[in-house]
């Protein structure tokens, strides 16, 4: 398999770990009230709408406890499983 598309595939996967960690993040400064200039909060809506469909459907499934919301942490594990799957897989067709 060429080495060029196992760096996409671990890239792409980096980049939606990263997306979730930063929309976390994005809703704590939300909840506090932080003052940050527009753009970041546009930033941070758009990172929203890119990860909103892969945390919504386990949010439907794992609600919120004592308000702590569990999903990122679950969606993180799911995606870090796939990722290796993937990798496995594709690793094995060289």
């Amino acid at each position: 398999m060429n080495y060029a598309v196992i760096n996409l595939i671990n890239l792409i996967f980096d980049i939606l770990i990263l997306l979730i960690f930063v929309d976390v993040i994005g809703s704590w400064v939300v909840a506090l009230r932080i003052r940050l200039p527009d753009a970041v909060f546009r930033l941070l809506e758009v990172v929203h709408s890119l990860i909103a469909p892969i945390m919504e459907p386990v949010r439907r499934i794992i609600p919120p406890i004592g308000g702590l919301d569990l999903s990122p942490i679950v969606v993180l594990i799911g995606l870090q499983v796939i990722q290796r799957v993937l990798l496995s897989v594709l690793a094995g067709f060289r």
